[in-house]
């Protein structure tokens, strides 16, 4: 993955995550689950994933600005200080 690419790449995965997890909470609503350790094996799943979103949309905002500052430096010279 070209640093160029990495914005849209890790933005796919964001979307992917998010997909996933609205999946499973859809699937919990809809089937009903079973005593006790269902609910809580889904919980950490779910925690997990949503963990997994806060790094990959940290990880794609900190790409994207990265982005934006190397092709502001093409258009024009690059910052210093």
């Amino acid at each position: 993955m070209s640093a160029h690419d990495a914005p849209h790449v890790l933005h796919q995965t964001l979307q992917e995550l998010r997909s996933h997890r609205d999946a499973l909470r859809t699937h919990a609503v809809a089937v009903e689950p079973a005593a006790g350790t269902h609910d809580e094996e889904l919980e950490i799943v779910l925690r997990d994933l949503d963990e997994e979103i806060r790094h990959v949309t940290e990880a794609w905002v900190g790409s994207a600005v990265t982005e934006i500052a190397t092709l502001r430096g093409q258009l024009s010279s690059p910052l210093h200080g």
